[in-house]
């Protein structure tokens, strides 16, 4: 492919000019760093790498690892491996194998073109008078991963080779402690694994087969391997499918074109629904199609990326996920809105996050996970008139309450007899929340969104405006409703507004939080976090902030928050360091990384939110470009500071010193790896060292 074809083509790979694909094509043997791409449906999916790395999950991409996943963004190993070896003849007709021709570019991205598109990914690759096309999908409703494999023999002589391919099962969290547990055995031309010791999927079997007679199968350290020859007369084409799946109805080999035509249809039809037009193309890209599809793969159906298998459902983010729904399959947020419910204390509060297999998940303090119930309940019923939502009956969850001194508890939950409608889960939530602290803004508990804020536990300023913002949408359901209670939400709302502008303005913008002894955070008093640009922008966005107040507040967070050089902007200023007071673990990032001063992507986004409600139309854009990928990585020197995936919103982007505009490769940064963190941006060799 001619890479001037590519639009933001940087050296490493460029979109298509429909921008549906992006195309990684270069001189380099690898990415700056992996660039991952998911496949998945409701219930399996895979990742891959474009050096042939990721792995594979049933049901849950942490608790049922198919393959093993490695989390090494340095090594980037593959859980599986595909290779073809040729056989000539040599001398007295002696029978020698030429190096293997890898299917993937495991050890060099050099002469292969990988694409990545909605649904699939191909590795295509010429070399040695063969030309191949891998591509992989997983179909839109049966648990399996596809390889499918097209070769051509582009000489006038016939070519006899080898196919093989190896596999790393797991079948539980992970391989340390399954792999004594796998039953591996092979009957015909199909091999299964299986592993009883494990909880949620002792029943479940994997399977392997391909289109052709297994000759091979070797298991070395429960390692399997398997091997098949195949001969391609001259100039001739063939087509080898493989799958990995879950043994059932779906076992049968299947029609790959058929199905990964549905599959790309699929995601046609969903991406058709909303068209966006600008002026600028990259924001073209993201909305018309990447956005949705990392939100669906990525948060929704995987809960994964490379560098976290979480597998777990959070309570305000997979409910935060939901508003783009909206815009797609309302149905799907409905379906999402009844589970999360389901997912409420009798009390009021919500699991933090769980497990679907058994509802085994963490009870805690956090204080603003319950509000999101009513929030994108009342964003669902005003976006889709669906009032029926609102007098569904679902359980509640049921565990032991925290204790006195506890902040947290991770247990197993079960479903109470006694159902309750959406609108009263809704309403509990609510009420739960009515608690104040001597500002008269709400209590922090251990968290209010920015989770790493778990040792303030005074009051919140950013909780004091999602919260009005939450009373004001959810009077409008008290009218539908005629619920008598909505006159004392109104009145609260009042005193909230009240107490925000009287008692956490700080002079030219809002305050963040108070410790219990009423020490300020957020304010020009502050050594550290004089200023948080979540406050600034809820204020806009619920409309609690004095008009004034509110304009001023943007403009200091702009000062204050917005590097424009670098193009980011930074969740808060002074990062949390050494001063004597503990906010909590947000101070064990390094300065600068992750919700401690860089740009964390999700109060970013709020902050366009807030400029667009302005009216600051160009401001608005400015910010947004700040958060796409597109726009950090459009030459191969800022693709090398970037380093993460140019199609991919990064959930963070670093402003610390030696790593600025560097996008997050770790879900848990830790101090020790600063050595990698830390070298050159340009030394591309070096950090791609030991592949």
């Amino acid at each position: 492919m001619n890479t001037k074809e590519l639009l933001y083509y940087n050296g490493f790979g460029g979109f298509t000019k429909d921008g549906r694909e992006y195309v990684i094509q270069t001189n380099e043997d690898f990415t700056p760093l992996p660039w991952s791409h998911i496949m998945a449906n409701e219930s399996f999916g895979c990742l891959v790498t474009a050096s042939g790395g990721g792995y594979i999950w049933s049901g849950n991409s942490r608790e049922n690892k198919i393959t093993v996943w490695s989390n090494d963004f340095v090594e980037d190993p593959p859980s599986e491996k595909l290779w073809l070896e040729e056989v000539v003849l040599e001398n007295q007709n002696e029978e020698k194998k030429r190096n293997p021709y890898h299917l993937l570019p495991y050890e060099s991205l050099k002469n292969y073109i990988v694409t990545f598109g909605f649904g699939y990914a191909m590795f295509e690759k010429e070399a040695d008078r063969l030309k191949t096309k891998t591509t992989i999908f997983v179909p839109r409703h049966e648990k399996k991963k596809v390889y499918q494999i097209d070769l051509k023999n582009s000489e006038n002589k016939t070519k006899t080779c080898e196919f093989h391919y190896q596999i790393k099962p797991v079948l539980g969290v992970n391989r340390e402690d399954t792999k004594k547990h796998l039953i591996i055995s092979r009957k015909d031309d199909r091999i299964t694994i299986q592993n009883y010791h494990r909880e949620s999927y002792a029943e479940e079997v994997v399977y392997i087969q391909a289109s052709q007679k297994m000759e091979t199968v070797e298991i070395v350290e429960k390692t399997i391997s398997l091997s098949f020859s195949i001969t391609l007369a001259p100039l001739e084409e063939k087509k080898i499918l493989l799958e990995v799946g879950i043994a059932g109805e779906n076992d049968i080999l299947c029609q790959a074109e058929e199905k990964l035509q549905e599959v790309k249809d699929f995601w046609s039809q969903m991406t058709a629904k909303v068209k966006v037009k600008t002026p600028v193309e990259s924001m073209n890209i993201l909305l018309n199609g990447w956005l949705f599809y990392q939100t669906v793969v990525s948060r929704l159906w995987g809960r994964c990326s490379f560098y976290q298998a979480g597998g777990a459902f959070g309570f305000r983010d997979q409910l935060q996920d939901q508003l783009i729904m909206l815009y797609y399959d309302p149905s799907i947020a409905r379906k999402q809105i009844l589970y999360h419910a389901k997912h409420q204390f009798k009390e009021g509060d919500v699991l933090h996050w769980w497990h679907p297999e058994k509802d085994n998940g963490i009870r805690t303090r956090y204080s603003d996970d319950l509000l999101w119930l009513p929030y994108i309940l009342c964003e669902y019923v005003e976006k889709t008139k669906d009032f029926s939502i609102l007098s569904e009956e679902v359980p509640f969850v049921q565990m032991e309450k925290l204790t006195e001194t506890e902040n947290e508890r991770y247990a197993n939950t079960t479903p109470t007899e006694e159902r309750e409608s959406v609108y009263l889960h809704a309403k509990r939530a609510i009420d739960k929340s009515l608690s104040f602290g001597p500002h008269g803004l709400p209590k922090m508990g251990s968290g209010d969104w920015n989770d790493g804020m778990n040792q303030i536990g005074g009051e919140s300023v950013w909780l004091g405006f999602f919260l009005y913002e939450v009373l004001k949408r959810f009077c409008k359901l008290c009218e539908i409703t005629q619920d008598q209670e909505q006159e004392k939400y109104l009145a609260m709302m009042e005193c909230l507004r009240s107490s925000l502008n009287q008692n956490a303005w700080d002079g030219a913008w809002y305050r963040r939080a108070y410790y219990p002894d009423g020490a300020m955070v957020g304010s020009h008093e502050s050594e550290e976090c004089k200023i948080d640009f979540i406050s600034q922008s809820w204020s806009v966005l619920s409309e609690a902030g004095d008009s004034e107040k509110t304009k001023s507040a943007m403009k200091s967070a702009e000062n204050y928050l917005v590097d424009s050089e670098n193009r980011l902007i930074k969740l808060l200023t002074p990062a949390f360091h050494l001063a004597e007071k503990n906010p909590g673990y947000i101070k064990c990032y390094l300065p600068g990384v992750r919700e401690n001063g860089g740009q964390y992507t999700h109060g970013a986004v709020w902050s366009i939110l807030a400029e667009a409600k302005l009216h600051h139309t160009e401001k608005a854009v400015e910010y947004f470009c700040f958060l796409n990928p597109i726009e950090h990585a459009r030459t191969k020197e800022s693709a090398l500071i970037y380093q993460v995936e140019p199609y991919v919103v990064a959930a963070d982007i670093y402003a610390a010193n030696g790593m600025v505009g560097r996008g997050r490769v770790d879900m848990v940064y830790r101090v020790e790896r600063v050595a990698i963190f830390g070298r050159n941006r340009g030394d591309f060799g070096n950090l791609q060292k030991g592949r």
